[in-house]
């Protein structure tokens, strides 16, 4: 995972992935999540979808959800450095400055 302090409060961000399954219905469905926090010496956890007549309030249901929140949360984070801020940012500003420097005014 990643650790960060925000004020006196610790930001932990865990790795996550997710196997997904192309059904016959052209439907994208998450099979299994795994979360991994390699700061501790827990094993990595596996959450499976729960099954359809899990109550909203049950724990498999909502163990189920913090997974996909972790996994979301960090899918948003790779979307936020690489693509966003690599592509957008140190890419585009690096001749933007340059031609600004270059042409005569």
């Amino acid at each position: 995972g990643i650790n960060a302090e925000y004020g006196d409060l610790p930001m932990v961000v865990c790795l996550s992935d997710c196997l997904f399954y192309w059904d016959r219905q052209d439907v994208l469905r998450p099979i299994a999540i795994r979360v991994e926090y390699k700061n501790g010496k827990e094993a990595p956890s596996f959450w499976f979808p729960p099954p359809k007549e899990a109550a909203e309030d049950s724990h498999e249901y909502l163990s189920w959800m913090l997974a996909k929140m972790y996994f979301n949360s960090a899918n948003m984070q790779i979307h936020a450095i690489l693509t966003h801020f690599v592509k957008a940012h140190a890419v585009v500003e690096t001749f933007a400055v340059a031609t600004y420097r270059n042409l005569p005014r």
